[in-house]
């Protein structure tokens, strides 16, 4: 059964250099505590990015991490004083809005899969 999801591209902004895609984040839109949701960063960054010196890139892999972490927790909470969300909302609403200047995360693109973590592979490799 072919599902509806949110692809969302992180890429690397460097003004010498064109943006550098780092990852895709793919969350499927059911409210559903099962709907899929998974971040996968390229694992060539250290080639990508060598010789750059701004690069952190122990931190985006930690990145990559912490945000899989929260996207699998379904657990509603209070997160500053609004309405009761859950942490995949939050990381949503948080990466989208006030990310660093130097990772760019593109506005969600419709995909639609019955094989998300195939859809994940494929969308890192375009």
């Amino acid at each position: 059964m072919t599902r509806k999801f949110h692809a969302y591209r992180f890429c690397y902004v460097n003004a010498s250099q064109p943006p550098l895609t780092l990852g895709i984040m793919l969350v499927e839109i059911d409210e559903t505590q099962a709907a899929f949701a998974d971040i996968y960063f390229r694992r060539d960054l250290y080639e990508l990015l060598r010789g750059n010196s701004r690069a952190d890139i122990e931190y985006l892999y930690a990145l990559e991490a912490d945000v899989r972490a929260i996207l699998r927790s379904q657990q509603p909470e209070y997160i500053d004083s609004e309405k009761p969300m859950s942490r995949r909302e939050w990381i949503i609403a948080r990466i989208t809005n006030d990310f660093s200047n130097t990772i760019m995360v593109s506005d969600p693109v419709e995909v639609y899969t019955d094989s998300p973590e195939q859809e994940l592979q494929r969308l890192l490799a375009l």
